[in-house]
C-alpha cells in the first residue's frame, strides 16, 4: 500500500469518526481537584517574578521622563513605564521570564542608554510576560 492511500484512508476514517459523535474525556477525581487548585491559585496570584530592563534612574523626574520619550521612540516594540520609588524615578522596560532573555534584550538598548541593565522584579503581571514572549 502506498503512503498516499494510507494517509487518504486515515483522513477519511478520522472524518467519519468525527462526524459520528463526540469524544468524551473523563478525568479521575484527583486530577480534577489538582486542576481546580491550579486554576484557583493562578487567579489569586496573577503576578510572577521575572526580569525587566532598567533603562535609567534619577532623583529628577524630568530626566526619566525625557529618557522615556527617547526610549519609546527608539524601541516602540518594547513596552516601558517609569515609576517613583522614593527617592528615585526609574524607567523600566520589557518583561522577561529569565535573566538570559533580559540579557539578550538589553544589548541593543545599551547602545543608546549606557547604564541599562537587567533588573529583577518580583511583581510582573503574567499578561506582560506572555505578551513579551509572543
Amino acid at each position: 500500500m502506498s503512503a498516499k492511500y494510507f494517509w487518504t484512508g486515515l483522513v477519511w476514517v478520522a472524518a467519519v469518526l468525527t462526524a459520528r459523535g463526540q469524544i468524551t474525556i473523563q478525568e479521575d477525581y484527583p486530577i480534577d481537584q489538582m486542576v481546580a487548585r491550579y486554576v484557583s491559585y493562578n487567579r489569586a496570584h496573577p503576578f510572577v517574578a521575572g526580569w525587566r530592563i532598567q533603562v535609567s534612574a534619577s532623583t529628577e523626574r524630568y530626566k526619566v521622563q525625557a529618557d522615556y520619550e527617547r526610549f519609546t521612540s527608539l524601541f516602540p516594540g518594547i513596552p516601558a513605564e517609569w515609576s517613583h520609588e522614593n527617592p528615585f524615578y526609574k524607567l523600566r522596560a520589557g518583561a522577561y521570564q529569565t535573566k538570559l532573555e533580559a540579557l539578550a534584550a538589553v544589548q541593543p538598548v545599551k547602545a543608546y542608554f549606557k547604564m541599562a541593565f537587567p533588573a529583577y522584579d518580583r511583581h510582573i503581571p503574567v499578561s506582560e510576560i506572555l505578551r513579551t514572549s509572543e
